[in-house]
């Protein structure tokens, strides 16, 4: 509605006016002629001269850590999702039908769900299914494989009848253990 388009060409002006005074130093004339076009919005006596424009402090209340998190998982998933597609083949001109996506961390399939929509544009596919690795003991298998020459190291004579324990362990055994670490 007209409240968005507002918005939206409200954080669209503060960008370009902002851009503009940064790149001043660097493009001057470029930069004073954008300026004169976008000075005509501000509020009268405002500088007649982009290079008379204090470069703008940071606004500490325009932070926002969640979005920062979920952009970088967005991206990881994409570039992920990328590499797993030419490493199979799949061009991304193909479209999918699903992405599965298994994690350990409930946060990163929450953020994930959050830009879903990003995703599935970037990477081509119609849905994104998240689940999480405890949950998921149809599509993911942990079994332990211990590396014999340290456990031999460090248990000696009894490793013997510690490694087929190791060995036994279930899958639901093995995920606890990755999400919680101990």
């Amino acid at each position: 509605g007209d409240d968005e388009q507002r918005d939206a060409l409200s954080v669209l002006y503060e960008t370009l006016l902002t851009m503009v005074v940064l790149m001043a130093p660097l493009t001057p004339f470029f930069c004073e002629r954008m300026y004169a076009n976008l000075r005509r919005a501000l509020a009268d006596g405002a500088e007649e001269s982009v290079h008379f424009r204090m470069m703008p402090e940071p606004n500490p209340s325009a932070h926002d850590p969640l979005i920062e998190h979920d952009v970088a998982v967005m991206v990881d998933l994409i570039e992920t999702g990328r590499t797993l597609r030419q490493r199979h083949e799949l061009s991304l001109r193909c479209p999918l039908p699903e992405l599965a996506l298994i994690h350990d961390d409930p946060a990163k399939l929450a953020a994930a769900r959050r830009l879903e929509t990003y995703i599935c544009e970037e990477l081509n596919v119609r849905a994104i299914k998240t689940a999480l690795v405890s949950e998921s003991a149809g599509s993911v298998a942990f079994r332990c494989e211990p590396q014999h020459r340290h456990l031999g190291e460090r248990f000696g004579k009894t490793y013997k009848t510690i490694m087929p324990k190791l060995k036994a362990l279930s899958h639901e055994a093995l995920s606890r253990f990755v999400a919680t670490g101990g």
